[in-house]
């Protein structure tokens, strides 16, 4: 089920790090000039018995929250530039704003994500950037391949995938408003003053925006 670009979700880092490992034993060397120049860089900055040393090797990355910044936005920076890396092994610091080239998406834990986080996630994949990008010529994009995947060692067994999905598909979930702002806000308090425009005009335009938005959803 592969494609160009792969990303493996886990939560745990060592289970990340794990299922690298495991991968990459499966492998074998898919190395090119570009990828020994990365190993070869991080081999001299990072350290030589740096697990990605490897694994870069064969096409893949891993990438979490114990792995300092500089050396994790470097793997982003490599995944994302350099076709013959085809594999990124994950947790949820994929989710903070990353924008990556993610084809295909492997869920093997969702403990600890609610329905919108595990949208967000899915949402890595086939950013519009890349369903809108001149070169694919098509939209099959639009259509992303998501795979719930149980897999010995990484997946709790007492984990509901199926019901995870169902949850999703039902879409029956509220937004949590923790803004201070959008709480204290009231446009009826607004005047002229402090906002230039007429606070009736504020209420019209809201009120066409709520209407547009509830046909939307």
């Amino acid at each position: 089920m592969k494609k160009n670009k792969n990303f493996f979700y886990l939560r745990k880092p060592k289970s990340v790090e794990l299922l690298a490992e495991k991968i990459c034993s499966n492998k074998s060397y898919n190395t090119s000039k570009d990828l020994e120049v990365i190993s070869k860089s991080l081999s001299e900055n990072v350290h030589k018995d740096f697990y990605c040393v490897d694994y870069i090797k064969k096409g893949l990355v891993y990438l979490h929250g114990k792995l300092p910044d500089i050396i994790k936005e470097y793997l982003e920076y490599k995944f994302k530039n350099i076709l013959e890396i085809k594999y990124l092994v994950s947790n949820s610091v994929i989710l903070e704003g990353v924008n990556l080239p993610i084809d295909n998406l492997y869920i093997l834990n969702t403990y600890g994500l609610d329905s919108k986080k595990l949208i967000n996630l899915m949402g890595r994949v086939n950013r519009l950037n890349e369903v809108f990008d001149l070169r694919n010529n098509n939209l099959n994009k639009l259509n992303p391949d998501v795979h719930f995947v149980y897999a010995e060692n990484f997946t709790n067994k007492n984990s509901k995938l199926r019901n995870t999905i169902y949850k999703i598909k039902s879409g029956d979930f509220t937004d949590d408003v923790a803004n201070r702002v959008l709480l204290n806000y009231d446009s009826k308090k607004l005047n002229k003053n402090n906002t230039g425009t007429n606070s009736s005009e504020i209420i019209e335009l809201e009120s066409t925006i709520k209407i547009r938005e509830d046909f939307l959803i």
